[in-house]
């Protein structure tokens, strides 16, 4: 396992990236199941109650509507990711991605389009 998120709304959903792909618990992370046809994602954030985050290996942004069953791709932070947040307090969703050699990147239109926010 590289990276888990929590569903904001049930403790026991659970999604994780590991080598064989992104897996899912239903049980608090007792058992776990693969997610066929998941991006091979590096990093994830649950924004809400089926809004999930994720960026792959190679720096492609995808988002998922039904808590991880499909996904689709939304934009490219152009590197590696090292970590990955979604804040809505604000009253609009952000996404910050740490991107190895670039900085902290940000968007807020859902992953589309990303500015530097703090360059390494």
């Amino acid at each position: 396992m590289f990276d888990f998120a929590v569903s904001p709304t049930d403790p026991e959903h659970l999604l994780a990236t590991t080598t064989e792909g992104v897996v899912r618990s239903i049980d608090g992370g007792r058992t776990w199941q693969p997610i066929p046809g998941a991006p091979p994602l590096a990093v994830l954030a649950w924004a809400s109650r089926d809004a999930v985050f994720g960026v792959t290996t190679e720096g492609i942004v995808q988002h998922s509507a039904d808590g991880g069953a499909t996904w689709e791709t939304r934009g490219d932070v152009g590197g590696q990711p090292e970590a990955l947040l979604v804040d809505e307090s604000g009253g609009e969703l952000m996404l910050y991605v740490g991107v190895s050699g670039r900085g902290i990147l940000a968007s807020a239109d859902g992953g589309k389009r990303f500015t530097t926010r703090y360059a390494d």
